[in-house]
C-alpha cells in the first residue's frame, strides 16, 4: 500500500524498533513536533499524523467528524503498522488519538504507550458551541484563549485561509459522543501543564479506567500549551517512558 503524504518521518530511522504517531493539537499542525526528531530515544521513530486541512494537507478539506476522520486516518496508518508503535496526541489531537487506539485495537494493533496529553477524558467531555460560532466570535474566542500568533489576526488573507480548518478541530470535540468500551491493553502515560486546567485529578481518573495497562502522570511546566512551550521537558518525560518499555522488551526477549 502506497504510504499517505500526511503520514511521514521528518527523520527516517530504518533500524528504529519502536515508532511514536503524532497527532496535532487543534488549529495545529505537524510543525509542533518537527525538532523532536532530535532529542527523542534513538530507537524510536517519530512519525507526524497530519489531518486533511493543514500542514502539508492544506489543499483536503478538513474533517469534522471523529469517526470520519479516525477510519480515514486507520486506513492511511496501515503502512505504518509493521513496528510496535505508540500514539501521542495533544488536546483535541488526544481525543482523536483515542478513538483512532481504539479502532486499532480491535484488530489486535493497540499501542504500547497512549500518551494523552492536555486534554480533558472523553467520558467527561462536555459538548460546545465554539465550532457555530460566527467567524467574528470565533476570532475573538482564539484570542481570548491563546496560543494563535498575533500576524493570524491582522491577516485577512491568514484568516480566510485558517478558520476553515479550526472550525472543523472544533467541531470534532464538540460533537463527539462518547461510548463505553473494553479497556485498551496499553500503558497510559497523562502530559498536563501546571498552569492548565483541561485535565485535572477527576479527568486523570477517568482517563486511566480507558486502559488496563500502567497509568502515569507527569505536570509539566507551563499553560495548556507546554508542548510548545516547553519541548525539552515534554520529551524528557516521553524517552522515561520508551526507556521503561524497551527494556522491558528487550528483558522479555
Amino acid at each position: 500500500m502506497k504510504k499517505s503524504s500526511g503520514i511521514f518521518a521528518p527523520a527516517p530511522r530504518p533500524d528504529a524498533t519502536h515508532r511514536l504517531f503524532c497527532l496535532p493539537y487543534a488549529g495545529g499542525s505537524s510543525i509542533t513536533y518537527l525538532d523532536w526528531q532530535h532529542e527523542i530515544d534513538p530507537r524510536v521513530e517519530l512519525i507526524c499524523i497530519e489531518p486533511p486541512g493543514r500542514g502539508k494537507r492544506f489543499n483536503e478539506s478538513p474533517i469534522a467528524r471523529v469517526d470520519g476522520l479516525v477510519t480515514q486516518l486507520c486506513a492511511e496508518l496501515e503502512p505504518w503498522l509493521d513496528r510496535p508503535f505508540s500514539i501521542l496526541g495533544h488536546s483535541n489531537g488526544a481525543l482523536v488519538g483515542f478513538e483512532l487506539a481504539r479502532r486499532l485495537a480491535l484488530s489486535d494493533k493497540a499501542p504500547d504507550i497512549f500518551f494523552a496529553s492536555a486534554k480533558c477524558a472523553p467520558s467527561l467531555l462536555e459538548r460546545g458551541n465554539l465550532h457555530e460560532l460566527t467567524d467574528e466570535e470565533l476570532i475573538a474566542e482564539l484570542r481570548a484563549t491563546g496560543g494563535t500568533p498575533e500576524e493570524f489576526f491582522e491577516s485577512p488573507e491568514l484568516i480566510e485561509l485558517f478558520l476553515p480548518p479550526i472550525r472543523a478541530d472544533f467541531a470534532l470535540s464538540e460533537t463527539y459522543k462518547y461510548r463505553s468500551a473494553p479497556q485498551i491493553r496499553s500503558d497510559l502515560v497523562m502530559l498536563y501543564g501546571k498552569k492548565d486546567d483541561a485535565m485535572d485529578a477527576g479527568d486523570r481518573e477517568a482517563w486511566s479506567r480507558e486502559f488496563s495497562g500502567r497509568a502515569l502522570c507527569h505536570a509539566l511546566p507551563g499553560g495548556h500549551f507546554f508542548v510548545d512551550e516547553h519541548p525539552a521537558r515534554v520529551i524528557e518525560a516521553l524517552n522515561l517512558s520508551f526507556e521503561q518499555l524497551l527494556q522491558a522488551h528487550t528483558q522479555a526477549s
